[in-house]
């Protein structure tokens, strides 16, 4: 529900947009009868389409692919580009820039949690999962007292 509460207020060209969020309650029944029944909530959101998957599929694709029999993808591209690679780590600092401004840490910046969107003249680098994210106060650390954060 944090998370649903914290995405629903972002709005940025480097965060996928939340469309909307359901939740259903799931009955789990108790074969043993040791214990009473227990009703579960099921939360399921509905986000943008960025269609060409993770940063994390991205990378891999590009890795396995040999020089010389690179076609014209993005993991081909990716791999051969450094231009490429950095207006995706630009996209990713513009998100991260965007959420710290706003008192958003997302606490689990992985390159599973980096989408990827064919936009109209680039490769666009968007921000998601923010089931960890927490809200801190102004001038306030992600209250868990390490040095972890993004």
């Amino acid at each position: 529900q944090d998370e649903v509460r914290i995405q629903a207020k972002l709005l940025h060209h480097n965060i996928v947009c939340l469309r909307g969020a359901i939740c259903e309650y799931h009955d789990e029944r108790d074969t043993t009868g040791r214990t009473a029944n227990v009703v579960r909530p099921v939360l399921g959101l509905v986000m943008e389409l960025c269609d060409q998957g993770d940063l994390h599929g991205l990378l891999a694709k590009a890795r396995r692919m040999a020089p010389a029999a690179r076609p014209a993808t993005y993991p081909a591209l990716f791999a051969s580009s450094w231009e490429l690679r950095l207006e995706a780590a630009y996209g990713i600092a513009a998100g991260l820039a965007y959420l710290h401004a706003r008192g958003v840490v997302h606490r689990d910046l992985t390159s599973h949690n980096v989408l990827l969107h064919r936009g109209p003249a680039k490769l666009i680098a968007k921000l998601c999962d923010f089931n960890l994210s927490r809200v801190v106060p102004r001038g306030g650390g992600d209250g868990g007292g390490g040095s972890g954060g993004a």
